[in-house]
């Protein structure tokens, strides 16, 4: 602004205080005031303004006598007050302060005059030249921030290397989407005071981010595992990077490694490893690796409780080496891990179950009253089981599990299907079981058939043998079968004819013939069934075929198909044992003998014994001699 229009605005500004008419008066015949007072008419009579100090000029008041006042500084406005003297400036425009500015020659069209602050009087911004933008610059500059092909200042001229305050460059455009300029290409941007850059490519990352810890803005730009690891310093281990001292994995972490092919190393893989070194009595265990589920349990109070299996290497101090096994130890409801491991395998390649010292293939030792393995389907468990509980002791089930300890014991018992077999070896013995007629679930008593005792013997249905007995089949009374079944023979114990304390062997064969031996006797019967005429010599009760066979020829003289001894007697033995008769037969006529009539027969009678049979016979018994019927007869 040029002085002519400050001293204008100033000569305004005084204009506007104006004074009321009767502010004061001048009147002939009044005595004077004190010095340096004004006199006023004050109500009608005269009166005085007091004393002005420098600078002061009189300001009426409505209603009432004027009085000094003193002009004071405004915004833009400066005073000098002296004496006599009131002077009143515009104020130099700063950064700081309103105030009036000065235009050159360059600034605007016109020089002097009415300047108006607009564009109509105002120079146009050019290339190279300050001014205004036109109504079509500003349409340029909004559609910058629009979307499409311009939505890049790709140019702001003009600007200073000092930098341009990012609040000046957010607030640029303030309509809604066009408030941003997205990428200033041009001149630096300094070192702004504060800011926030949402987006901004090309930026050197080592020259242009200051405040990066060493090899950062190496990775930065390549961002490769070897640059992270130099950019990393406070890592655990080798090329692995832990950010807590207890991790989680919320993903599945994989361990990828290609061309392996058929080598074994631990040069790659995952390794759980303790590289402290073990001393005399004082081993290393391998790091734990943990499993760990929850499980739902019913009985009050009903909660959610852990379920943990812990895996670990456990060296075993040894003289020529050391040994060691990898186990598995349970743990429910964060209760401690069980003391031996579930499963163990050793570093000699073999398999403990309940036991860290196995010595075979497979060992299973008894833990919690369960020493046994069950072979199954995947839906029941009414498979094998083979269990032992004790020193030379071997169970072998289906159908049923042995619980306890006593193989008789009831409760030890549990059937698992409708019907159980079983073999049970103990103190050198063996013993076989079957049962039908089971409830899956319930306890029972299995039932002994068989037993093969430690002299040999053996039991069908029997569980003890004579005094001294050796090798020896002993069979306890059943009952007889009421079938023949083809291509075998039965043979069974029983009460010999039914008498009670009598009980004898029974064979019955295919083709019907049962032979009872018991009862002081041999008794064989032939049950036959016959569909037509019979032919000679057909079911026989007794049929004697010897053979003899030797590697030279030799001569049988006397040849006995039956031998009969007398009879010995045993301890104190009978008083006297007469007529030990060879045969015995029915007192009546049947089909084995005739009566004593020789016209019967049709024979000629013979000379008899002396004595009390002397005479004639009392009868023949029939033969058959190579198929004709003969008689032998009988006194």
């Amino acid at each position: 602004m040029s002085k002519y229009l400050k001293i204008i605005i100033l000569w305004a500004m005084i204009a506007c205080m104006a004074l009321p008419v009767s502010a004061f008066e001048f009147h002939d015949g009044v005595a004077a005031g004190n010095d340096n007072e004004i006199q006023v008419n004050d109500s009608g009579a005269m009166g005085s303004i007091p004393a002005a100090i420098d600078g002061q000029v009189v300001i009426g008041v409505t209603g009432a006598a004027p009085v000094f006042g003193t002009i004071a500084d405004g915004e833009a406005i400066d005073t000098t007050l002296g004496a006599g003297t009131l002077g009143i400036a515009v104020e130099d425009a700063s950064p700081t302060n309103k105030g009036a500015a000065s235009f050159g020659a360059s600034d605007f069209d016109v020089t002097a005059g009415n300047v108006a602050i607009d564009y109509t009087n105002g120079q146009a911004a050019a290339t190279g030249v300050k001014g205004f933008l036109t109504g079509t610059d500003w349409d340029t500059f909004n559609g910058k921030a629009t979307s499409g092909a311009n939505n890049d200042i790709t140019s702001m001229t003009g600007l200073s290397n000092d930098g341009i305050p990012l609040a000046k460059v957010a607030n640029a455009a303030s309509d809604g989407a066009n408030s941003d300029i997205t990428s200033l290409n041009g001149p630096a941007l300094g070192t702004p005071a504060s800011g926030t850059l949402t987006s901004c490519t090309g930026l050197p990352v080592s020259t242009g981010v200051s405040g990066l810890a060493a090899n950062v803005a190496t990775f930065l730009a390549t961002s490769s595992s070897a640059n992270l690891a130099s950019a990393l310093t406070d890592e655990t281990g080798t090329l692995l990077s832990v950010f807590s001292d207890s991790p989680a994995l919320t993903t599945v972490a994989s361990i990828t490694k290609t061309a392996i092919g058929v080598t074994r190393s631990d040069a790659y893989g995952l390794g759980i490893l303790n590289t402290t070194a073990a001393a005399a009595g004082a081993q290393q265990y391998s790091p734990p690796l943990v499993f760990r589920g929850s499980g739902w349990k019913t009985d009050a109070t009903a909660a959610s409780q852990k379920v943990e299996f812990l895996m670990d290497v456990r060296p075993v101090q040894g003289a020529a080496a050391p040994t060691g096994y990898l186990g598995i130890y349970p743990s429910i409801a964060d209760a401690a891990y069980s003391a031996t491991p579930a499963i163990a395998v050793t570093s000699a390649g073999i398999v403990g179950i309940g036991t860290t010292a196995p010595d075979q293939i497979l060992t299973i030792a008894e833990t919690a009253d369960k020493s046994g393995l069950n072979i199954r389907s995947s839906t029941t468990n009414d498979g094998l089981y083979l269990t032992s509980d004790g020193s030379g002791q071997a169970i072998i089930t289906s159908g049923a599990e042995y619980t306890g300890t006593i193989i008789t014991d009831a409760n030890a018992w549990i059937a698992r299907a409708t019907s159980a077999t079983g073999i049970w070896g103990h103190s050198g013995e063996i013993k076989f079981f079957t049962d039908p007629s089971l409830t899956p679930g319930n306890t029972f008593t299995p039932t002994q058939r068989i037993v093969i005792d430690t002299a040999g013997n053996i039991g069908i249905g029997a569980t003890t043998f004579g005094t001294n007995a050796a090798k020896v089949l002993g069979i306890g009374n059943g009952t007889a079968p009421t079938t023949r079944p083809a291509d075998m023979v039965q043979a069974w114990a029983a009460d010999v004819d039914g008498t009670a304390g009598a009980s004898g062997l029974h064979v019955l064969s295919e083709d019907g013939l049962t032979v009872k031996m018991g009862d002081d006797k041999l008794i064989a019967s032939m049950t036959k069934t016959i569909t037509g005429a019979v032919a000679d010599g057909y079911c026989a009760g007794l049929r004697l075929t010897p053979i003899y066979t030797a590697a030279t020829a030799q001569t049988v003289t006397r040849h006995n198909y039956i031998g009969i001894n007398n009879v010995t007697g045993i301890g104190a033995g009978p008083a006297a044992i007469t007529d030990g008769a060879v045969f015995r037969f029915d007192a009546a006529t049947g089909t084995h003998k005739c009566l004593a009539s020789p016209a019967a027969v049709g024979v000629t009678l013979g000379t008899g014994p002396t004595g009390a049979n002397a005479g004639d016979p009392l009868g023949w018994m029939k033969i058959n001699v190579n198929g004709t019927l003969r008689y032998m007869p009988y006194w």
